[in-house]
């Protein structure tokens, strides 16, 4: 028994046994480094590590953050080792679900779990779930769960995003109380997630609504040189009246790279590509030469057909033709002879 290691064990041995349970904020595990957290995940044992994440950038290299905070989650599935998770309350059934699998794996497993730190947001709450809501459908924390010991041999088939609301989408559509029972419909983005923070408060202006605004998700929707003149903005609403408020260039190119992360999750998810287009394109250029050779092989053997019909029509009236001739013929012979 002191010679038995991890590997002699049976999987049902294996689950007799209590795994490690490491808890830490995100940024403290940034400060440290990433290197000796992937060395933990690519090992086989059952170490569970949980990162607790307010999602609250700095106003200082904010972009920089965000592709450290993707880099985390993107390298421990590039393990392909270790069951990855990350949600938060916002969707508490695949939070519960997430967690309960994660933790009955017999491998590493990582946690990254939101948060919500009170200090960081401009308007207090009693109620806490409104930002693990938004910070979910603001793509700002999508939900993301990687079971490496799913039968696919395919990166697509390992990785669900099934936890996030139109997750096909860019965005997720909400409805917006306009006036007592009228509503209108509102795409969410990450700026409405910065509205809520403190350190970004200064970079939205109040303005009044005319022509020249348009809500963030259109805004960037648009190509660079369709944009000049029109002014992205964020709507609210106090029951009464809707209120603009007009997004800086910061937060709409932090904006632009949030939306940027969250495809790159759907293609490596297989939700986004550019191969079933191709695919699309290419069957389609088959189709039409396989149905442009039926179509032309169908015409020579119609104009075959009614060739042989009309020569053989010919032929009918060519006979029937000389019978008459030779019918009057006789006839006229006949006369004669009388």
């Amino acid at each position: 028994i002191a010679g038995l290691n991890w590997d002699q064990l049976t999987e049902e041995e294996r689950q007799l046994v209590p795994p490690v349970l490491v808890v830490a904020d995100r940024k403290d595990v940034q400060r440290s480094g990433w290197n000796s957290l992937n060395r933990l995940l690519a090992d086989r044992y059952p170490i569970k590590v949980v990162l607790f994440d307010s999602v609250a950038p700095a106003g200082n290299e904010e972009i920089a953050n965000l592709a450290v905070a993707e880099a985390t989650l993107l390298s421990a599935i590039a393990l392909k080792n270790a069951f990855v998770y990350r949600g938060g309350p916002g969707n508490v059934e695949h939070l519960y679900e997430g967690l309960m699998e994660g933790l009955s794996k017999t491998r590493p497993a990582l946690f990254m779990l939101y948060v919500t730190d009170p200090f960081k947001h401009s308007v207090e709450m009693g109620n806490w779930s409104h930002y693990a809501s938004l910070a979910a459908n603001s793509r700002t924390f999508p939900a993301v769960l990687f079971d490496p010991e799913k039968a696919s041999e395919q990166l697509a088939g390992l990785i669900d995003l099934e936890g996030n609301e139109a997750m096909l989408g860019d965005w997720v559509e909400e409805e917006i109380i306009v006036h007592e029972q009228s509503t209108m419909k509102y795409t969410v983005t990450w700026a409405d997630w910065a509205f809520t923070q403190k350190d970004w408060k200064d970079e939205f202006t109040d303005v009044e609504d005319n022509s020249v605004n348009l809500a963030v998700a259109e805004y960037l929707a648009l190509e660079p040189g369709q944009r000049e003149g029109r002014r992205p903005v964020i709507i609210r609403s106090d029951g009464e009246k809707l209120q603009y408020y007009a997004a800086s260039d910061r937060v709409i190119a932090m904006t632009g790279q949030v939306l940027s992360n969250w495809r790159t999750l759907q293609e490596l998810a297989g939700l986004r590509s550019e191969f079933p287009e191709k695919l699309k394109n290419q069957l389609a250029e088959e189709y039409e030469k396989k149905f442009a050779d039926e179509a032309a092989k169908l015409e020579k053997e119609y104009k075959d057909k009614l060739k042989a019909m009309e020569d053989g029509q010919a032929e009918v009236l060519r006979q029937r033709l000389k019978e008459r001739l030779m019918a009057l013929s006789r006839m006229a012979k006949n006369e004669v002879e009388n």
